[in-house]
């Protein structure tokens, strides 16, 4: 093997050694994230039972009887869950299994899946309106709760905090967290239920 023919084999031999651990760490991150996050996050709980992941209340009672899916603005039927525009549609009196495991205290609100996004929605003080944010704090991947009397989002593991638009507040955490966009949509039998999408 000549010099030339042997330099080649070695460049070729770290650049694919590169291009698999490079794939073998992705691989292995996102499987970190995916372990957070709930594969039964389509299921919604049956009346009467607890609801592990929201600690906020309902914004309206269940709706008795029969009643017809309400129509979004292009006419196709609205449910509850993820959308085909890669929204999701929560209905606070019957929110779904939650989509992450709880670090600490109560998160007064309801965690979701956005598309490949972990977010906490949350209604405000005084009902004034609901706000997202990715639930999961970029300091150490610990999920954030909603403190409704400060209109904040904490950090339970390390005390970060973050404005209801996800600008740090206080650290250690130093990056922002991704605000999502909420509108209220009305729903059969005059419930109001909750779009997030991405902004």
């Amino acid at each position: 093997m000549t010099e030339l023919e042997r330099r080649n084999f070695l460049l070729w031999t770290a650049g694919s050694a590169f291009t698999l651990m490079t794939a073998l760490f992705a691989k292995r991150g996102r499987a970190a994230v995916d372990a957070l996050l709930d594969p039964s996050l389509g299921e919604t709980q049956s009346p009467g039972k607890g609801n592990s992941g929201g600690g906020a209340k309902p914004a309206s009672a269940p709706a008795s009887g029969p009643a017809s899916k309400p129509a979004s603005k292009d006419g196709a039927q609205l449910k509850p869950g993820p959308q085909d525009d890669g929204s999701f549609v929560l209905d606070p009196a019957n929110p779904p299994v939650p989509a992450l495991k709880q670090e600490k205290g109560k998160p007064n609100g309801f965690y979701v899946k956005v598309g490949d996004d972990a977010v906490l929605v949350a209604q405000r003080d005084g009902k004034k309106g609901w706000v997202a944010i990715q639930a999961v704090c970029t300091h150490k991947k610990c999920t954030v709760n909603y403190e409704p009397d400060k209109n904040d989002f904490k950090c339970p593991c390390h005390g970060s905090t973050f404005s209801d638009a996800g600008k740090v507040q206080k650290g250690p955490a130093k990056d922002d967290l991704r605000a999502f966009a909420t509108s209220e949509v009305k729903a059969p039998g005059g419930k109001t239920w909750v779009k997030i999408a991405k902004k």
